[in-house]
């Protein structure tokens, strides 16, 4: 049976008073201070929760953060230019409440009985995201995030796991060919084959050693020894370089974040 791991620990952020918290205390002079915001929104049956390690200086990087989140956020009709990035606190306030809005859109009608409960109800349409600093080195900062989504009446939940490395200086994102090289040869095919056997074991609660049990659970057409890349690019953790798989790549519903370890033979750069 497939099971869901969050590997973040939301609640230290959620605050329904949609107030900032203590900046998080740098430990050296490279490192970029963020403040960990967050927002709660609870009303009508609907609940978002949202929350962020937001740059707490420097134009550029709080733009290509600001930019980031929007993007995961997916919000129906809407644009970047619309927020201010400056004040991370004022940011994730306004995407959480364009979210709510673009929810609630979804449930207006009078058979829609779960937009009309009252606030202190249970909420029966959820969106959850946060947004964390998982590295920080003398050149470059990666966030990573998940979201969670499930809307009133629907078949199933939708999730997403995301991240992106960006160089301090400048703010720019990392893309594919900034990371990895040579994805076509042996060293970097074997080590994620590994990987995602070894995220088809944590999901399916079983032990996936095989080439021919991997390609039962993934599906026939798959080749173990080449397996597509994820449509989003990769990023720098402190374990190696994780790629995002969205919920339909891999096994449907379930997205899936596959971490290989730095190597020479694959890795353009290093932490």
């Amino acid at each position: 049976m497939m099971k869901r791991q969050l590997w973040m620990v939301l609640a230290v952020w959620m605050i329904a008073a949609c107030t900032p918290q203590k900046p998080a205390t740098a430990t050296d002079s490279s490192e970029i201070k963020t403040d960990s915001v967050g927002c709660v929104i609870n009303r009508q049956g609907i609940k978002v929760v949202l929350s962020a390690d937001y740059p707490a200086g420097g134009e550029a990087l709080q733009q290509s953060v600001a930019a980031f989140i929007w993007q995961q956020m997916d919000l129906d009709g809407d644009s970047l230019s619309a927020y201010t990035s400056s004040d991370g606190q004022a940011f994730i306030r306004r995407l959480a409440e364009a979210k709510y809005t673009d929810l609630k859109s979804m449930l207006d009608g009078p058979e829609d009985a779960s937009a009309q409960q009252g606030d202190d109800a249970e909420a029966a349409t959820t969106y959850t995201a946060g947004f964390k600093r998982v590295l920080d080195t003398g050149d470059y900062i990666t966030l990573q995030g998940r979201w969670d989504s499930y809307v009133a009446n629907t078949p199933h939940p939708d999730a997403g796991v995301c991240g992106i490395t960006l160089r301090k200086r400048d703010g720019k994102p990392l893309g594919l060919s900034d990371i990895l090289k040579n994805t076509d040869g042996k060293a970097f095919r074997q080590q994620l084959k590994e990987g995602i056997k070894k995220w088809l074991s944590d999901i399916t609660e079983t032990t996936v050693t095989t080439d021919e049990k991997m390609k039962e659970l993934l599906g026939d057409d798959n080749d173990p020894d080449n397996m597509p890349l994820p449509e989003a690019a990769p990023f720098l953790v402190k374990e190696g370089i994780a790629l995002p798989y969205g919920g339909y790549e891999l096994v449907p519903h379930e997205p899936a974040l596959i971490v290989i370890p730095f190597s020479a033979d694959y890795a353009v750069i290093e932490p």
